[in-house]
């Protein structure tokens, strides 16, 4: 990576790593490197930190996901291993290389109200993601609504939105479902 930029630093090495390691097993970074076949992520982190740009390996839960009161950090809870870099003094820069999906940048809209949970000097750091680390993605609804005489309305709804948004929005549907039944 020849850029002075780090942030471009950082998204030329996410494009080569996308272009020249598939997705596999988890595995040591060096392995990952080695055989171009693994979990990204982890050799993401590697790589930046070896560019001198911090970067640390963190376990999120989407917006969508039921909170605790009070909050508890378990792990178990915590599914998604993102990447958390800061190329610059205040910038962080998100990115998940790992799954069908990977995005670099902002978080994705479903992590809106999200946590994360990472490691710290005294142990686990659970924490609220950072609302400016979110982007916004547009979609599109459509409406098919009839009404019978009787006044009882039937219709179809059709939602569009990105693959990203997909998995917390069937879970989210699910959960609604169940609860009015």
């Amino acid at each position: 990576c020849s850029s002075d930029l780090p942030t471009e630093k950082l998204e030329r090495l996410f494009l080569w790593l996308l272009e020249s390691v598939e997705d596999g097993r988890r595995s040591p970074p060096e392995r990952v490197l080695r055989r171009a076949r693994g979990k990204r992520n982890g050799l993401f982190v590697a790589l930046a930190r070896s560019a001198g740009i911090p970067a640390d390996l963190v376990l999120a839960q989407d917006g969508l996901h039921p909170t605790r009161t009070p909050p508890s950090p378990r792990t178990r809870e915590f599914r998604t291993r993102l990447v958390r870099a800061e190329p610059r003094p205040g910038v962080i820069v998100w990115a998940n290389l790992d799954g069908e999906h990977p995005w670099f940048g902002l978080l994705p809209p479903h992590y809106a109200r999200g946590r994360s949970l990472h490691s710290g000097s005294q142990g686990p750091i659970l924490a609220p993601l950072d609302p400016e680390s979110v982007g916004r993605w547009a979609g599109d609804c459509a409406l098919d609504l009839t009404i019978d005489p009787q006044g009882a309305a039937r219709g179809h709804v059709s939602l569009t939105i990105p693959a990203g948004q997909a998995h917390g929005t069937r879970r989210f549907l699910r959960t609604a479902r169940a609860q009015v039944k």
